[in-house]
């Protein structure tokens, strides 16, 4: 299943499930006020892992190379924790 992403420089990454426009990326910013958002898409596992990708147009923000990289890390799913 495919999923939506914020990633916010304070908490880290949000994830909701992707049903379509609603809710959009910004209805879901909302939920954390002010909080800054570095980066937003979508996800989905591959191989094991989180793949970021895509935009939201919503919030006219991208998904960054390194985010699938950190939200693996958030998730515990890196190598260091022997599921690489």
């Amino acid at each position: 299943m495919e999923m939506k992403y914020i990633k916010y420089e304070k908490y880290g990454f949000a994830l909701i499930p992707d049903l379509g426009d609603d809710p959009s990326h910004a209805k879901l910013s909302r939920l954390f006020g002010e909080e800054r958002v570095e980066s937003a898409g979508f996800v989905r596992i591959k191989n094991g892992k989180p793949e970021c990708y895509g935009r939201s147009g919503s919030l006219g923000k991208s998904s960054k190379p390194e985010d699938s990289e950190l939200l693996a890390k958030q998730f515990g799913l890196g190598e260091e924790n022997g599921n690489g």
